[in-house]
């Protein structure tokens, strides 16, 4: 049924085979006799048509049709959470900033302050308001124990990392890496990611060798285990150490 349906598309859509979950997801046209589960599936459509098949009109237009087909204010979250990672993703910073503030004052489901708050903490970094990402980040890492949040929780932790290198303050960047890499289990894509902190940290003190070794590592581990952006922000990384290099 759909429940299962949207599992196995977001486990997918991570590993980076977008089409495959949007296949999976658009074999269903939920009836609305369960509101939550057609937020999460127009949401999770939308999520993975931008972000796992680079299909931005069509993945707007899915969250339009999302917004006419739920009621529910709690449930619009959804739709405002993925409007704020469009913002974000599509660089328009002063947007991400405005719609995630605003809708983080308001009661979300957590997989919604989950998404709004890693692309509001994202674009707080990028904006140089380094002192006010760590307020989000902490809403959204407390949403995202409430939740299956997968990998954004370590995207949340670029966002921190960020924060820290552009303000300066690279020990505390550093603590940053540690606290996520306690959270890892020994899985393989957590660890991958905790690789990508500990790398940007190091590039930013100049260890070149070491954050580029680190980087490669992350690479290897989730090339074929990861979307595609987050992929292509490491390599920018790693081709940046090797070229200081």
């Amino acid at each position: 049924g759909l429940h299962s349906a949207t599992i196995l598309a977001e486990a997918l859509s991570w590993r980076g085979r977008g089409d495959e979950a949007e296949a999976i997801l658009a074999q269903y046209d939920p009836d609305e006799s369960d509101p939550l589960l057609t937020a999460r599936w127009g949401g999770l459509r939308a999520a993975n048509l931008y972000f796992g098949c680079g299909r931005v009109d069509d993945a707007r237009a899915m969250l339009a049709a999302l917004r006419r087909r739920v009621s529910d204010p709690r449930l619009l979250n959804v739709v405002v959470a993925m409007e704020v990672s469009f913002a974000f993703y599509g660089a328009d910073m002063r947007s991400a900033v405005a719609l995630g503030t605003s809708a983080l004052e308001k009661p979300m489901l957590p997989h919604a302050v989950v998404w709004a708050g890693m692309a509001t903490a994202g674009a707080l970094a990028m904006s140089g308001r380094f002192d006010e990402v760590g307020s989000v980040a902490a809403r959204a890492l407390a949403a995202a124990d409430r939740c299956e949040s997968g990998p954004q929780r370590y995207v949340i932790g670029v966002a921190e990392v960020l924060a820290h290198v552009g303000a300066g303050d690279l020990d505390a960047a550093e603590r940053v890496g540690r606290r996520y890499s306690a959270m890892t289990s020994g899985v393989p894509q957590a660890e991958a990611m905790v690789c990508v902190l500990q790398g940007r940290v190091d590039l930013a003190r100049g260890r070149l060798a070491v954050a580029a070794e680190e980087l490669r590592t992350s690479l290897g581990r989730a090339w074929d285990s990861l979307q595609t952006g987050l992929t292509m922000l490491v390599a920018a990384w790693l081709t940046q150490a090797e070229a200081a290099r």
